[in-house]
């Protein structure tokens, strides 16, 4: 849906947004969602958000985790995905630059303006995920991440 007739809104090029993969012995820190008048109030998301003016990426991403999470981090890039956002009614394309995170150091204190909770889920158990190119990505982190330590302790013992 478009708000306008303008040649800007017009093209509906995306907004970049940027997402963090947090992972820890097979699971995923995700983070409740925690603004009411926000899509998927409630639900489980990635850590992330909007690329400001003048920001790359990787600076985006930093900033991010650090509001989110109060801790400083390494960012690196995986891959990206299209997608659909909302709001006040208004849809818009999105492009999602995806990038695995480490943390710096074990304290981390959540923002809880954004995110009322946070959980580390073992990635095969996480089903839904807020917005549609986070859907895209854990399916992505599904088939090129999930790995069954019984069947690499089988590999390695065969090898040995």
């Amino acid at each position: 849906m478009k708000k306008c007739k303008c040649l800007f809104c017009k093209f509906e090029n995306p907004k970049v947004t940027v997402t963090g993969i947090i992972l820890k012995d097979n699971k995923i820190l995700v983070g409740k969602r925690n603004i009411k008048d926000q899509p998927f109030y409630g639900e489980w998301d990635f850590f992330g958000g909007f690329m400001n003016k003048d920001e790359s990426p990787e600076e985006a991403m930093k900033r991010e985790i650090k509001e989110e999470l109060g801790v400083d981090c390494s960012v690196f890039y995986i891959t990206s995905f299209s997608g659909t956002s909302e709001y006040k009614g208004y849809s818009f394309p999105v492009t999602t630059l995806v990038y695995f995170v480490e943390l710096n150091g074990n304290k981390f204190k959540l923002d809880t303006n954004e995110n009322s909770e946070m959980a580390w889920i073992p990635l095969k158990e996480l089903n839904s995920i807020a917005f549609d190119s986070n859907q895209k990505l854990l399916k992505y982190l599904k088939e090129k991440f999930l790995y069954d330590f019984a069947d690499i302790k089988e590999l390695v013992r065969q090898l040995d």
